[in-house]
């Protein structure tokens, strides 16, 4: 496992170097941005309040900025488009990430559902199949969905 993969969601506010194209490191960022952007289009499209806290949400966690950033966000809108179903990224990010990491990809997907001041249902039956593939339990989903909700809200958490 990437050490700094590991950590990657407890340093936050932290800068890492951006990593090199074709990474393990890039590759967990991709399939974090495929099921990202699942989760903006469950409701039938991406408002661009979603589409912003993607990017916001995948520059701040990981540290990749610029052309890297840019790269990692236009190959997961391809494989996004090409995908036909959530196994192979959610096996990614199982593989690479333990469950103290997953549970924030799984606040992180909230944030991305509530980015447009409203939740659909649609939005939280994929994070739900997701927060499955990722091998969560039901109170990770509900404790996530709340911390998100309040930061959402103006709340903090």
């Amino acid at each position: 496992m990437i050490p700094a993969l590991q950590q990657w969601l407890d340093r936050l506010g932290k800068r890492r170097p951006a990593a090199p194209a074709g990474s393990a490191d890039t590759d967990l960022w991709l399939a974090v941005g495929v099921l990202l952007l699942e989760v903006a289009h469950a409701d039938g499209s991406a408002s661009a309040a979603e589409v912003e806290q993607i990017r916001r949400r995948i520059a701040r966690e990981s540290g990749l900025e610029g052309t890297a950033l840019d790269s990692v966000l236009d190959a997961a809108a391809a494989a996004f488009d090409q995908a036909t179903g959530h196994w192979d990224f959610t096996r990614r990010i199982n593989a690479a990430l333990g469950p103290r990491d997953k549970e924030r990809i799984l606040e992180c997907l909230w944030g991305v559902a509530w980015a447009d001041g409203r939740l659909d249902a649609h939005e939280t039956h994929r994070i739900r199949k997701i927060a499955g593939l990722l091998h969560l339990p039901h109170g990770a989903f509900v404790a996530s969905r709340e911390r998100a909700r309040r930061k959402a809200s103006g709340g903090g958490g």
